[in-house]
């Protein structure tokens, strides 16, 4: 299931926590090794074999690693985002002290967004002294998935047809293909990072009036950000997830919805905001929409994903690949946005004499968003 990630060039959730009191760096250090033994991902690695299947593994000897640093959050991740997280070598997680706080990089299959929150968890649980219970690493699987959710006839019909035709120019492909990626498409391409901070009285305020219109917080933010391009459809991708309540192991459990939403500036703020909560929950209702890449990928030749990643970068073409890559989204026809929201943190803000007093969560951007 997680296949598309595996040769994505930009596939890593970061998130940035600021603790009180702070703590030095060799304390930190040690909380980051010992929330990593808590979890199986952080023992394991990536085997690719010949014929182009991927198997996660034990692995000895992981390259996580915890590292001091004088760059700001911006400069980390642009440093970051065009060196390949070594997956091969057991490389799933990057930690930095950093001035602006502790900072965390994960590769999308290590986990999901609500993994990384729940690891920052386990890491300020060490960090207190705590030794938190060793926690399994889950895969989710098609057979996980609700049952009525599998792909409608003209879907199946349609991802046999991509596989007849990628059987005919089908190549198996190598790290060494996406370190060739990398290096194409980080060249003249980087990260730009803008943080928005509410004070109580703003938050209160958007919360307040979200309420009163009775559509939620998401609905509210993401219209006002449609709201710049009044009378033109904009396409967007909203992350959900498949993980059940009480869930706390390390996966991706990602899943999502794609709309399209034109802004009408004769109808008020509230109007809109109400026509983006119905539109939202249609989508997120509609079991087959939602689960559908996640049957797509699991139904596409093992390979094929891989081609269409690197369609995106320009480093391969076919006609299947080019096809499935144009259909899915990726390369020019990407959307205008892509919004992930992990809604509601739940984990605790105090671990015996620490305070997580602030949290900022980057999500990854993909081959197939645009932002």
């Amino acid at each position: 299931m997680e296949r598309q990630q595996l040769f994505d060039v930009g596939s890593v959730l970061t998130m940035q926590i600021v603790i009180r009191p702070k703590a030095t760096f060799e304390q930190l250090r040690q909380a980051f090794e010992s929330a990593c033994h808590c979890h199986e991902i952080f023992s394991s690695r990536i085997e690719l074999d010949a014929s182009g299947k991927a198997y996660y593994t034990d692995c000895d000897h992981p390259q996580n690693s915890f590292s001091q640093t004088e760059l700001s959050l911006q400069e980390l991740i642009r440093e970051n985002e065009r060196i390949r997280f070594r997956l091969e070598k057991g490389e799933f997680l990057r930690g930095f002290d950093a001035p602006s706080g502790v900072v965390f990089m994960l590769h999308h299959l290590g986990e999901d967004g609500k993994s990384l929150l729940y690891l920052i968890e386990t890491f300020l649980n060490c960090l207190s002294g705590k030794e938190p219970a060793f926690l399994p690493f889950h895969c989710l699987r098609e057979e996980n998935l609700p049952r009525r959710s599998g792909l409608s006839l003209p879907y199946r019909i349609t991802m046999k047809m991509l596989n007849r035709m990628w059987r005919r120019d089908k190549q198996v492909f190598t790290l060494d293909d996406l370190d060739r990626s990398f290096a194409t498409l980080w060249k003249n391409r980087q990260t730009s990072l803008s943080v928005s901070r509410y004070d109580r009285k703003a938050l209160d305020q958007l919360l307040k009036q979200s309420k009163e219109a009775k559509v939620s917080l998401t609905s509210w933010l993401l219209t006002d950000m449609v709201r710049a391009q009044p009378d033109q459809k904009a396409s967007f991708g909203l992350s959900a997830t498949h993980r059940v309540s009480g869930n706390r192991a390390m996966g991706n459990y990602s899943t999502g919805i794609i709309a399209r939403f034109r802004y009408r500036p004769r109808k008020s703020f509230e109007q809109n905001a109400k026509r983006m909560q119905r539109l939202i929950h249609r989508r997120l209702q509609n079991v087959k929409a939602l689960y559908m890449p996640l049957h797509a990928v699991a139904m596409l030749d093992t390979t094929l994903p891989d081609a269409m990643n690197f369609e995106h970068t320009g480093i391969f073409h076919s006609r299947a690949s080019g096809l499935a890559a144009y259909m899915a989204g990726y390369g020019k026809k990407v959307r205008t946005m892509s919004v992930s929201n992990l809604l509601r943190s739940d984990i605790p803000l105090t671990y015996g004499p620490y305070h997580l007093e602030n949290l900022i969560f980057i999500p990854p951007v993909v081959s197939y968003e645009k932002t």
